[in-house]
């Protein structure tokens, strides 16, 4: 069935003034209906466990089904990957058969329930619906504290996000759903703080051997501070070669895709690190760990560890080092089945800019002919005609 409007929040921010704020909200949508405020075509809100399996049946059908997306956006809201995989589903389906440069429908509504001390991104921050007569209050404290402290003025927003519901469901609501099928694994989270854009698709992670998924396994600037700038905030922004040279891991990884037309993405290290790598071998997507093996003993990368759970043809791990111990130290340490192989895509100790940037451009196109290799094999086993049957045939009378 059909919804209005789909409520996407962190299931830690659900408390009695939250869903009394759904209860209100809908209250104030019925009368522009022709339902009773608690009726799901009023709106659709996940009240069980988000299970994966759940997926497909319950979220998938709402997301592709309601008029306007709701975001309650927080802290934890920017953090929760369900929802980040909520947006992005969402924002697929009304941008569909748009060009570029064209706008898509504002079926999107963000609404403060915590400030977020950065700010909310771009694309949520734009479309804010404020009313203006507690524009500082709303912003400055959230709706949740517009609930508890300021009765006036929480009415005044929950009104206001109601009509602004109602009027973008009377334009929009002939959304088409997205075709296709969609796996929970294969949905991107939209709030990433990461390069991923270039790898997905309407339907999700691209499949195959032109999209290359990058992990820099490095020390952050808080766990080894010097040499000064050779580290940063993220894995990303580790500088191998500084001094002298200042160019980062994650603009040697750009600009060898970049060289070779592939599609870019990086996945950062978190405890989520098995399903990703799973998941890129599946897809028989490429992916190319550049590891500091100075670093590989910190809590922060030892995640990684689980590379050689999901080590194929379009693997590799490349360690940037002027040491030849020091890399050996971190395989057998990290890597210990690796360290064994022998394989020639292990790749260290890499010791200049100029070096590492020859062993990517060589890397990736090895493995992209390597899992070419491996995939038209499989295809050319599976379009063979099956063997005809020989010998003497009698009749049977």
């Amino acid at each position: 069935m059909s919804h209005i409007a789909f409520f996407s929040y962190a299931r830690v921010n659900f408390d009695r003034y939250l869903a009394n704020f759904f209860d209100d909200l809908c209250t104030e949508i019925s009368p522009w209906t022709k339902w009773a405020p608690e009726d799901a075509s009023v709106s659709f809100r996940d009240k069980d466990l988000r299970l994966m399996e759940n997926w497909k049946t319950h979220i998938d059908q709402a997301l592709q089904s309601s008029a306007v997306l709701v975001c309650i956006t927080s802290p934890a809201y920017l953090n929760s990957k369900f929802c980040g995989k909520e947006y992005y589903v969402f924002d697929q389906r009304r941008r569909q058969g748009l060009p570029s440069t064209k706008e898509p429908p504002p079926v999107i509504l963000p609404v403060i329930w915590a400030p977020v001390v950065e700010g909310l991104p771009g694309y949520l921050d734009e479309v804010q619906q404020v009313p203006s007569k507690v524009s500082t209050a709303y912003r400055d404290n959230g709706l949740r504290y517009l609930a508890r402290f300021d009765g006036s003025a929480y009415e005044q927003c929950v009104t206001a996000f109601a009509q602004a519901i109602v009027r973008a469901w009377r334009e929009h609501r002939n959304i088409r759903p997205l075709s296709g099928s969609r796996d929970f694994s294969d949905i991107p989270d939209m709030f990433a703080d990461s390069e991923w854009e270039e790898a997905a698709g309407p339907n999700g992670w691209l499949s195959g051997p032109e999209v290359a998924n990058f992990v820099f396994a490095s020390a952050l600037k808080n766990e080894i501070p010097h040499p000064e700038g050779r580290y940063g905030s993220h894995g990303s922004e580790w500088r191998p070669y500084l001094p002298p040279d200042a160019t980062t891991v994650l603009e040697h990884a750009r600009s060898a895709t970049r060289k070779q037309s592939l599609k870019f993405r990086e996945i950062p290290i978190s405890t989520d690190m098995d399903d990703e790598l799973g998941s890129v071998k599946r897809r028989k997507n490429l992916s190319v760990v550049i590891a500091d093996p100075k670093a590989l003993h910190l809590k922060s990368c030892q995640p990684i560890g689980v590379l050689e759970k999901h080590w194929w043809e379009g693997s590799a791990l490349i360690l940037p080092s002027e040491d030849e111990q020091t890399c050996q130290n971190g395989l057998n340490a990290t890597f210990p089945l690796l360290s064994q192989l022998k394989t020639p895509n292990v790749r260290g100790p890499v010791r200049t800019s100029k070096e590492l940037e020859l062993t990517l451009d060589l890397t990736l196109t090895e493995l992209r002919a390597a899992v070419t290799r491996v995939e038209t094999s499989k295809k050319k086993k599976t379009d063979e005609a099956p063997p005809m049957l020989t010998g003497t045939t009698e009749s049977v009378g």
